[in-house]
């Protein structure tokens, strides 16, 4: 499992994909999914692909409630 964070994003249609409260700010999206070859990638981005010395993933994610929202 991999994340890329994303700060520029649609607010108005992140709240109404997510059917999120008003009262929940939304600050930043964070995909998730799964690396491919870094042989596939821009030459430009490829640099960006080295390990970071980071926790893993799966030690800073907690369950949520989806209400069927994530298959």
């Amino acid at each position: 499992m991999s994340t890329r964070a994303i700060g520029g994003f649609d607010h108005e249609i992140a709240r109404e994909t997510l059917q999120t409260s008003d009262d929940l700010a939304l600050h930043a999206v964070i995909a998730l999914g799964y690396k491919g070859e870094a042989g596939s990638l821009d030459y430009a981005f490829r640099e960006q692909e080295k390990p970071n010395g980071r926790r893993p993933l799966t030690d800073s994610i907690l369950p949520v409630k989806t209400d069927g929202l994530i298959d």
